[in-house]
């Protein structure tokens, strides 16, 4: 649709989703998004895991007792494979305050785990502390204008009059970092006078340039029309 490949893709933990996290990878792209592991949570004081042998052929789980863990089926909500053991192995195990705070242990893990074990692994690169860095640079920019500058809601009706509502925002967000940049790279009398004609320039100048764009154009016929 836009013409571009990307290779990775930056995004919070709203976006952890085990199918939307395969779907990029299928797609080759590289998921710099923060997995958030509740497992080690919830095997905490227990056996994890690891501890259990899968066996492949028969599709079960052998605990560290020999028991065996069946399979069970797929959760609906949660989407993972589930395996339980039986009660009554797990009542006569010497160790079973080790394994299980149940009646009988039971494990899972996600239909896309081998997905989410590769996001996994970019989290600990580079590169996705390199993505978290620029996302946040982005996603600041839109907070700042929802918040700050009277975004969160659209001033006028119609696409072309809210994309006139969206340059002129960016515009005061470029001018206010460009002053910025100048007063940490320019000589020092420079950045000043920079910042002296910006600030003039919004104080005044603005306001007559919006004052002249809004008799110029149809805006005030439009927002007569829109309140009738």
């Amino acid at each position: 649709m836009f013409k571009t490949k990307p290779q990775t893709l930056g995004t919070d933990k709203g976006y952890s989703g085990g199918e939307f996290i395969d779907a990029l990878i299928k797609e080759r792209i590289e998921p710099h998004i923060p997995i958030l592991d509740y497992r080690s949570q919830n095997d905490r004081g227990i056996y994890p895991i690891e501890k259990f042998r899968f066996d492949k052929e028969q599709n079960r789980f052998i605990c560290p007792e020999g028991k065996e863990l069946k399979y069970w089926g797929i959760h609906k909500r949660s989407r993972q494979y589930v395996y339980r053991a039986r009660k009554k192995d797990c009542a006569i195990g010497l160790r079973k305050a080790d394994c299980t705070r149940d009646t009988a242990r039971s494990l899972s893990y996600h239909i896309y785990e081998d997905s989410l074990d590769e996001a996994r692994r970019l989290n600990r690169t580079k590169g996705y502390r390199i993505s978290q860095r620029m996302r946040k640079r982005i996603e600041e920019l839109f907070g700042e204008a929802k918040e700050l500058m009277g975004f969160r809601r659209g001033k006028f009706r119609r696409l072309k009059f809210l994309r006139k509502q969206v340059l002129m925002t960016a515009t005061a967000q470029n001018i206010t970092r460009m002053v910025k940049l100048l007063s940490k790279r320019g000589p020092l009398e420079e950045a000043f006078a920079a910042r002296r004609a910006v600030e003039s320039f919004l104080s005044k100048g603005f306001f007559d340039f919006l004052a002249w764009f809004y008799r110029s154009t149809n805006w005030g016929q439009f927002a007569i029309r829109g309140c009738s």
